[in-house]
């Protein structure tokens, strides 16, 4: 597993016993230039040269998408945003991506919101859900999220995880 490498990191590395290679990526920039220092095209071009060397290589990309249902900086998020970075990982090859709820502010009504509109473009089968519990709607999002056909959840064990920028998202975890 790898995360954050850029083309030159994986040129030099390629020999690796890889398997599998993970992505994250935003759909805002202000949070993206805040967590990784660069905006969202730049870090999706940055990454198009991995992806076509790991998938030469043989080895699986999965993509996740951060803060799909809130930003820290910049409040509710537009299922469009969400849709178009995460149609942009599965066209660079990603064979799934997951959509996580990186700050937990999520309900089972945005979550419905937010899901049926990307199952209109995405199959059931290329998305994965990752909810953080901030304010304990964790498992009320993931039953909508299996309701609506999502088979993949992410987790996280002994409190591990949460987001540094949001308000009690690190001390409850993933």
């Amino acid at each position: 597993i790898c995360y954050r490498i850029y083309y030159q990191d994986w040129r030099q590395h390629c020999r690796w016993v890889l398997k599998k290679l993970l992505y994250s990526a935003q759909h805002l920039n202000l949070f993206h230039k805040k967590n990784i220092n660069c905006t969202i095209k730049e870090s999706l071009s940055r990454f198009q040269p991995v992806c076509d060397e790991a998938i030469r290589n043989g080895v699986r990309i999965r993509g996740y998408v951060s803060c799909v249902l809130g930003c820290p900086y910049e409040g509710s998020i537009s299922p469009d945003k969400v849709l178009d970075v995460s149609s942009r990982l599965l066209e660079m090859g990603c064979y799934e991506v997951s959509l996580g709820d990186t700050i937990g502010v999520g309900t089972p009504g945005s979550t419905e919101v937010l899901l049926s509109h990307l199952l209109k473009k995405i199959p059931a089968d290329k998305l994965a859900v990752h909810f953080h519990n901030t304010y304990g709607q964790a498992l009320a999002n993931i039953l909508v999220a299996l309701q609506q056909g999502i088979a993949v959840v992410d987790s996280s064990a002994s409190g591990l995880g949460g987001c540094p920028y949001a308000k009690g998202a690190r001390d409850t975890g993933s």
